[in-house]
């Protein structure tokens, strides 16, 4: 008993009509822990679904007609006639929208627009003779503030702001005006039935408002009630985390300039990333499993119960919020960098190629950020910075030819991090965890590589080009990758369409030639249509390879990388050293599996000093991997 006083103490519920809460005294402000508006429109949209439910109830034969909207829940802060929106914030925001939309869509100065407008501002009697009128919703992001000050004061909505947070509640309110002026939604077209149905909603839609008198234990119901209806993101309960602990009431400016802080963190995220939202929860994921992970990957489902415990909100210094937002500006930075394949500063296009190569056949893969969030804030040099990613990169490719496992990796971040935070020398921490993966793997490597039928153009367009970018760079010839994926056709040398022209024996063991890594090059798109479909023998007697701009295409037919062979005897050591010189055709005519099986073995020549470098005491890389018996 004594227990159910003290929640009637702390709780104060009562079920009341919207129209109770905006035409009446009361006046509410969604807080800055709370998540942006984030309802979504359409049909399958969260707005469509309330205002289509409302609908349904009015139109239905039932003699009773209550539809009721859920839970509201509030906490008025001391000095402050504004009610906190504890939990109800998107529901209660979307009515407003739509009391606005209703507004809009009647006349300035006739009553219809007065008796709206009423329901949407507030008006401030408490100094004699002062009638101050302000909006009945107050939102704590700026972007959504200017949005609400704007419609509610009835600007030019052509202008109105839309830009962040404020994005959304205009997809929403446009909607709104869309759904009430619109016979296609069941109402009518006409302005009294759009007014019949706002009315309806007001009088009868029915909230129940719980007023809490303790804001930590409205924060817990709050928390609790997160498995209702939409969740929270992981970024939106960590900003919920800062305010935890934290008294609202004192905190004062503060607490704005959280909310504002944390605004232009998710802008700056969100740009770096040239997305409109901000994978802020994917940053998280990173950042922690980057700076304070023993091992594995912290998943995001497992981010706020990690955050929770007291060690680790020392360590993020969540309790002290201009700190811990401090740190999350610098990581962002650093994570943005990354991204933008912009980690070493100085000669970026080259220092950066491993990351813009990567990207070319690797944009879904983000396991690397961590790795090299590490390492940045561990301040290596930017030599080993370049080993680092050239190591990643290979184990991506890796990765990706062999079709292997991505939680194998995940499951190693934390505790690579770790050895990178303790001061692991790159070479050691390249040979120990990275190069031994990929040796395991060397067998599948030797497997796929070989067959290119089953690969997409992207991973064959990055196979070609990664040894052609190899070659330039030790031949000391320019390497500009991101030209090159533009301009590059990939050929295959007996052609997808041979003729019988083309075959030394029958057609069908011709035919399983054709995707064979040995029968593909690269060529200028103007040269590649130029050779066509024509036999290999016509492209060797019209010097179609000989001639290419591309080293890998030009091998085929010369003995030089370059067209002239003076001062070229470090370019012939080179050649030598990988195995690679001119292929001549079987007969003076045709391109057969032999001359496929020569060209594949300086393709593996080439892939073994890629994947596993030289080993120094035989000159060259060993033959790890093996052109696989065809």
């Amino acid at each position: 008993m004594n227990k159910q006083e003290d929640n009637n103490k702390l709780f104060e519920s009562t079920t009341v009509p919207l129209i109770d809460l905006v035409n009446s005294t009361h006046k509410f402000k969604v807080p800055e822990f709370q998540r942006d508006y984030d309802w979504k429109t359409g049909e399958k949209g969260e707005v469509h679904k309330l205002l289509t439910d409302i609908y349904e109830t009015m139109t239905s034969d039932e003699e009773n007609k209550i539809y009721f909207l859920g839970p509201i829940i509030t906490y008025k802060e001391e000095k402050s006639s504004d009610h906190l929106l504890i939990d109800g914030q998107q529901r209660f925001t979307t009515m407003i929208l739509l009391i606005s939309a209703l507004r809009d869509l009647t006349d300035e100065d006739t009553d219809e627009y007065l008796a709206y407008d009423e329901y949407l501002n507030f008006i401030d009697k408490s100094k004699a003779g002062s009638r101050k009128k302000t909006p009945r919703l107050n939102v704590s992001n700026n972007d959504a503030k200017q949005f609400f000050n704007e419609l509610i004061t009835g600007n030019d909505l052509s202008t109105i702001h839309t830009e962040g947070a404020a994005y959304n509640l205009h997809k929403a309110y446009v909607y709104c005006k869309k759904y009430l002026a619109s016979p296609k939604f069941g109402l009518g077209g006409d302005l009294s039935d759009s007014m019949d149905f706002v009315n309806f909603m007001l009088d009868n839609v029915c909230v129940t408002w719980i007023e809490a008198k303790d804001l930590n234990k409205a924060l817990v119901v709050f928390e609790r009630m997160n498995d209702r209806g939409k969740p929270l993101s992981v970024s939106d309960l960590i900003k919920y985390q800062l305010f935890t602990g934290q008294n609202i009431d004192d905190l004062g400016d503060l607490s704005q300039e959280i909310n504002n802080r944390w605004t232009a963190l998710n802008k700056v995220l969100a740009s770096g990333e040239n997305t409109r939202y901000a994978k802020m929860d994917r940053f998280f994921k990173y950042f922690i499993t980057s700076k304070y992970l023993d091992d594995g990957v912290l998943q995001v489902t497992e981010i706020i119960n990690w955050i929770k415990k007291e060690k680790n909100k020392e360590k993020l210094k969540i309790t002290d919020p201009p700190i811990f937002l401090n740190n999350v500006e610098k990581e962002i930075k650093n994570y943005i960098d990354i991204y933008g394949k912009n980690v070493i500063k100085h000669n970026s296009h080259i220092k950066n190629l491993p990351l813009i190569r990567m990207n070319s056949f690797a944009k879904d893969v983000t396991q690397h950020r961590p790795i090299l969030m590490a390492a940045m804030r561990k301040k290596i040099d930017n030599e080993d910075m370049f080993k680092l990613m050239s190591s990643i990169e290979n184990l991506t490719f890796v990765w990706k030819l062999t079709k292997s496992q991505w939680n194998i990796i995940e499951q190693n971040l934390g505790g690579w991090c770790t050895e990178i935070r303790k001061g692991i020398t790159v070479d050691e921490f390249i040979d120990k965890n990275i190069s031994s993966l990929i040796i395991k793997r060397s067998e599948a490597i030797s497997y796929e590589l070989q067959n290119m039928e089953d690969k997409n153009r992207t991973l064959r367009k990055y196979i070609l080009l990664r040894m052609e970018n190899y070659l330039r760079d030790l031949a000391k010839m320019p390497v500009e990758w991101y030209d090159w994926s533009r301009v590059m056709d990939e050929e295959h040398i007996l052609p997808q369409n041979f003729t019988d022209e083309d075959i030394h024996t029958s057609r069908s063991d011709t035919s399983k030639l054709v995707w064979r890594l040995g029968n593909l090059t690269i060529l200028t798109p103007y040269v590649n249509n130029e050779a066509n479909n024509d036999p290999v023998f016509d492209k060797y007697e019209r010097n179609i390879f000989s001639s290419s701009e591309y080293v890998l295409s030009k091998l085929l037919q010369s003995d030089y990388i370059e067209s002239k062979p003076k001062g070229s005897k470090g370019q012939n050591k080179l050649l030598i050293r990988l195995g690679l010189s001119s292929i001549q055709l079987e007969e003076n005519k045709f391109w057969t599996e032999k001359q496929i099986l020569e060209r594949e073995q300086q393709f593996y020549n080439i892939f073994n000093e890629i994947l596993f470098g030289i080993n120094e005491e035989i000159g060259k890389a060993e033959d790890i991997l093996k052109v696989p018996k065809f």
